[in-house]
């Protein structure tokens, strides 16, 4: 855990960070695109796994909704990543030691193996989502889990 302290140290102490820590503009700009990109991500798993699960639009067929929502995961999850690491380098200190920001890490890695490793292939192979239903129940979960613990990191951090 030193280690890693020492890391985070000497990343918040390089220009790149400092000049990112300094700058409330840039603070809040990264901050506003890693919201929108993770709004993208979670709306479209909640859609995705919530079709899946039984629960609401029961009458859309999965391939015209598979795919689009499985695809706003991705770059919802993409923009979220490359917003957000930038916006932690300057405090990532603080950021590695917060209890809520590694329960946001270990729900965000949960739900995202789950998707791209176990249902995104399935929904490919069949079109029968009542095989799907219990891990897309399980996914639901996970993603509304992240959308707490990231709304939690930002109101307590």
């Amino acid at each position: 855990m030193q280690q890693l302290q020492s890391l985070a140290a000497w990343i918040e102490s390089a220009s790149l960070a400092r000049f990112i820590g300094e700058s409330m503009w840039i603070i809040a700009s990264l901050s506003a695109i890693h919201v929108l990109g993770f709004t993208v991500s979670l709306g479209s798993a909640l859609v995705l796994n919530a079709r899946l699960a039984g629960i609401m639009l029961s009458g859309a067929p999965m391939r015209e909704l598979a795919l689009p929502a499985s695809r706003g995961i991705t770059i919802g999850l993409l923009i979220s990543i490359a917003s957000g690491v930038p916006l932690a380098l300057w405090k990532l200190g603080a950021v590695f030691s917060s209890s809520i920001f590694q329960i946001k890490m270990a729900l965000l890695v949960a739900a995202a193996l789950l998707h791209f490793m176990w249902l995104r292939p399935r929904m490919r192979e069949t079109m029968d989502s009542s095989t799907l239903k219990a891990p897309a129940l399980a996914a639901l979960a996970l993603w509304l889990g992240l959308g707490l613990a990231g709304c939690a990191f930002i109101l307590f951090e």
